[in-house]
């Protein structure tokens, strides 16, 4: 048999004490020291300590978060002093802070702007696609010269031909068109200028049959829908739902005579319009101003929540045994059923009786405990989104409703079942970009906390709630203090008449004090 020597078994002992201490450990002192220094917004050494902790630790997905996370944050804060800087005129220190930013963040495109911008970087010209103009499909052909013509009560009819025998143009009429005598100068037009006067004039349109050909045509639904040539296009659609733009450009394209034929295609996300070529242009021109990307803002979230419990409880406590006497005639055993012969029944001996008091306990004791919560969430939301930040659990409530057993019966079978509900911090915000450079923030912030038990030990909710609009630069810091919660409970517990009494009532009572103070402090900072 193998003997184990004192000096292996110290040395086993040592390696297990070794293993425990390195397997009961979660972070590394590295990260730690980080996680401290990121909430003393010192960001610089934030990162440091979480590469080092990288270092330690390569496959802790922890560590890649917090130090992501202090990365962006840190561009941030950086971009904020180059702005500082700039306003200042302070150029180099500016471009040094711009440089740092995108060290830490350099896919940031819109730090990488406002250096170029400071630097008098000249950005690259964007190739811009080539635009398809609609156009009709024959123009007129005339004169580039400017004309001299004024009539005074002339038929239109003759106006129109006098204008052809100028400019080469052959005009036909229809059959509905209706002679009107006019007074028109033309002086200093061209000859597609003079065609429009005149047609505006004797409220009449032409259609181009060919380079050297017109029609004019009386101005009516019929005409228009029998002549006119319509072109089709369609628009895809990257930044806006087609859904929320069909009603509104169909309400600003229609005309007196007709509304657009638009066609949405949803899965596509995109438009098909058809109409006539210049209605067509104009809605080209709608969406261009509409589809535009929204845009987005990062909200910088630090939520403390500190909250105090004290108990004190001074005094004497008496047990809940009542005082008590009874009669044993003298015997060691009580009956279990509780008679006693007669013989030898005598109630003028002490030693026949037995007689319990309740128990005292003197209590000198004190309890005070405080809790600290910090939440730091960086939040990511586009212009009139609603984000909804909640920290917190599920807090299930019991609700009874009753059931016949039959059917007709009457209802009183129970049946209870659970309803979840959110306890903790709720942060409902929706951010407003405006030109000015500054974020309008509708915010509602309820606070539930689990306040006792009721009835049938159902959790009592206690809520604290805001709502509020703010409206915040870029970079600015916002407080937001005094949610606070004070509840101060006192019990007096004791003899009753005796516990009244004054400078000796504390030797039959005791006096419990509970104090509940609770406070929460919001900053939040937005990022355009």
């Amino acid at each position: 048999m193998t003997k184990i020597r004192p000096g292996k078994i110290s040395w086993l002992f040592l390696g297990f004490l070794i293993i425990n201490i390195l397997g009961c450990s979660t972070f590394t002192q590295s990260y730690k020291l980080g996680y401290q220094a990121e909430i003393n917004k010192n960001y610089d050494e934030a990162i440091k300590y979480y590469e080092q902790a990288m270092l330690e630790n390569p496959k802790e997905s922890v560590y890649r978060l917090a130090l992501f996370r202090t990365k962006a944050v840190a561009a941030l804060d950086a971009a904020e002093r180059a702005r500082r800087l700039a306003a200042g005129g302070m150029k180099d220190e500016a471009l040094n802070q711009y440089k740092k930013a995108l060290f830490y963040d350099p896919t940031n495109r819109m730090i990488l702007a406002e250096y170029k911008e400071l630097a008098g970087i000249k950005p690259a010209v964007e190739v811009k696609p080539k635009e398809v103009v609609i156009e009709a499909p024959v123009k007129l052909k005339y004169p580039p010269e400017l004309l001299k013509l004024k009539f005074t009560d002339a038929s239109l009819r003759a106006i129109f031909q006098a204008l052809g025998k100028f400019s080469g143009i052959n005009f036909l009429f229809d059959e509905q068109f209706r002679d009107l005598p006019v007074s028109i100068d033309l002086t200093d037009l061209t000859v597609e200028q003079a065609i429009n006067s005149l047609c505006l004039t004797g409220r009449a349109f032409y259609r181009i049959i060919d380079e050297r050909t017109a029609i004019i045509i009386p101005d009516n639904a019929q005409k228009r829908n029998q002549y006119e040539v319509n072109a089709i296009k369609t628009f895809y659609l990257s930044n806006i739902n087609v859904q929320d733009v069909q009603s509104q450009l169909a309400s600003i394209l229609r005309t007196q005579f007709k509304g657009p034929s638009i066609i949405v295609d949803k899965t596509r996300n995109s438009l098909t319009i058809r109409d006539t070529a210049t209605v067509v242009a104009l809605a080209e021109k709608l969406l261009q101003s509409w589809d535009k990307p929204k845009g987005e803002v990062m909200l910088d979230l630090e939520i403390m929540e500190v909250s105090r419990t004290k108990l004190q409880t001074i005094g004497t406590q008496f047990s809940q045994n009542y005082g008590s006497i009874r009669y044993t005639g003298g015997v060691s055993e009580f009956p279990t059923d509780g008679w006693l012969p007669l013989e030898g029944f005598d109630l003028s001996k002490s030693g026949n009786f037995q007689i319990t008091l309740p128990s005292v306990l003197l209590q000198f004791i004190e309890t005070d405990s405080d809790t600290k919560i910090i939440a730091q969430p960086r939040l990511r939301g586009v212009d009139s989104e609603e984000i909804n930040y909640l920290v917190g659990q599920k807090v299930p409530i019991p609700t009874t409703t009753f059931t016949p057993i039959a059917a007709g019966g009457v209802s009183q079978q129970p049946i209870v079942s659970y309803q979840y509900q959110d306890v903790g911090i709720e942060v409902k915000i929706k951010p407003r970009l405006h030109r000015e450079n500054e974020v309008s923030l509708e915010m509602e912030i309820n606070i539930t906390s689990i306040g006792g038990k009721g009835i049938a030990d159902i959790p009592i909710i206690s809520t604290r709630s805001v709502k509020n609009v703010i409206r915040l630069k870029d970079g600015e810091t916002n407080l937001l203090a005094g949610l606070l919660k004070d509840e101060e409970r006192k019990s007096l517990k004791g003899v009753a008449g005796l516990k009244n009494l004054p400078v000796l009532g504390s030797l039959f009572s005791s006096t419990d004090r509970t104090l509940d103070q609770t406070d929460v402090i919001l900053t939040i900072t937005p990022h355009i």
